[in-house]
């Protein structure tokens, strides 16, 4: 179970140290990346954290599909839904 956390954290780590190059630029990223990157978002914070060169979205990207992938993947996270109210 240990090397199975390693794993997940090195690819995560991995897939959030991409950044963009001049040839980049005629295939932005799209939803499928934000998705990918609104899962990587807490190495990417922590990452510019301490570098100025990570970024937390990826730039170039094609707009709202973009943006809205990468909503899906932060929300992925599992964070809010708190379970309460009359039933508990």
């Amino acid at each position: 179970m240990k090397w199975l956390w390693i794993a997940i954290l090195c690819m995560g780590a991995a897939g959030c140290a991409h950044q963009y190059t001049p040839e980049t630029f005629s295939d932005p990223y799209g939803f499928f990346s934000g998705i990918w990157h609104g899962i990587c978002f807490p190495f990417s914070l922590i990452g510019c954290m301490i570098f100025d060169s990570v970024w937390i979205v990826g730039r170039p990207n094609t707009g709202w599909p973009y943006y809205l992938g990468f909503f899906i993947g932060l929300c992925s996270l599992g964070g809010g839904g708190a379970r309460g109210g009359a039933d508990s």
